[in-house]
Order: structure tokens, then sequence, then C-alpha cells
């Protein structure tokens, strides 16, 4: 005869809560196939981010550095369409050419010697036209200086627009000048990011 109170109970396997779970043993097996576990999102980091946003801001100082040098290029281009007195003109062009092109015109008329005032028109509007281009060409390169200069000289050209009256290249002065502007906004954004991530 046997006590059954001498009798151990069966002993029970306690799970240990305090261990990470095991992602491998989610998977569930439904019809013989196992289900993978859902991939994770990737989300940027922050060095892509900030590469992401300097080539966004980039892209805006090229754009306005662009204006600076097409100021100069339409203009010359007015010039050269007046000596074949053509009627089609660039309302981009700068004010201060067409006063230039209007007193050579007037001067030759008075004189014998045409190709004299022909010389100096073109001579003094291709100096014009290479200053913007020069000046597009070191704001496409962040030097702030040539922002300054060149958004200065076209401020005091938009002064001249209005004091000739003509009135659709007013329209675009404004709208390059707003065009420059934001392109300058953009290099002292650079100009700050590029500060920040050297000091990180």
């Amino acid at each position: 005869m046997t006590d059954n109170n001498n009798q151990l109970p069966p002993l029970v396997e306690v799970p240990n809560y305090h261990e990470a779970p095991n992602p491998s043993a989610a998977q569930t097996q439904q019809d013989g196939f196992t289900s993978a576990p859902a991939a994770s999102t990737v989300y940027p980091t922050q060095p892509q981010q900030a590469n992401a946003d300097l080539g966004r801001i980039t892209q805006r100082i090229h754009s306005g550095a662009s204006w600076i040098s097409a100021v100069g290029i339409f203009s010359f281009l007015n010039t050269v369409l007046g000596l074949f007195k053509a009627t089609i003109r660039f309302v981009i062009g700068l004010g201060a050419t067409q006063i230039i092109d209007y007193i050579a015109v007037m001067l030759s008329q008075k004189s014998d010697n045409h190709t004299l005032f022909i010389a100096l028109n073109v001579g003094l509007n291709l100096l014009i036209a290479a200053i913007f281009v020069i000046l597009g060409w070191f704001a496409k390169r962040d030097h702030s200086w040539a922002w300054l200069a060149g958004m200065a000289l076209y401020l005091i050209d938009t002064a001249i627009i209005v004091w000739i009256q003509y009135w659709p290249g007013l329209i675009f002065h404004i709208i390059a000048l707003v065009m420059m502007i934001m392109g300058f906004i953009a290099l002292r954004k650079k100009q700050k990011l590029l500060k920040a991530s050297s000091i990180l």
C-alpha cells in the first residue's frame, strides 16, 4: 500500500519572462508556407537629409546667378539687334544699354563718322554686358560680393527703366530682382548649413 501523500507533483517548466522575444519565433506556418516578419521602414539619416537640402539650395543659387548673367547677355543682344535695325527687343535687357544705343544713333546721324559711334556703342555695351556675365559667374561660385554688386547695379538700372517709362521692362526687372534675391537668400542658407556641419 502506497502513501499518496508522499507523492510529489510533476515538475512544470516555468517560462523565463526575462528573455527577449525571438523575432523568428513569431513566424507562423500556414498551408506549408512560412510567413516572414514585415520589413522595417528605413528612414533617411540626418546627413542624407542635409545633403538633399544642400542640393536644393545649390540649385536655387545657380538659378539666381543665371539671371545676373542673362541680363548682360540679352542686353548686348539688344544692341546687336539695334545695329541691324530689328524691331524686336528683349525686355529683360538693361535700360542703361538702351540709352547708350539711343545716344549713339543720335550722334551718328549728326556726324559723318558713323563707324566711330557704332564702335563706341558696341564697346560700351559689351563692357556692361561682360560685367554682368562675370558677376553671374562669381555669384554661381558662392561669392557674396558678386551677388551684392549684381543686385545693386540691376536695382539702379530698374530706376532707369522707371525714368524712361518702359513698363514691360519694369515687370521683368522686378521678376529678375526677386529671383536674384531668392538666390542670395539661398546662398546665406548654404553658408549657415555648411558652418553648422563643420561644427558638428
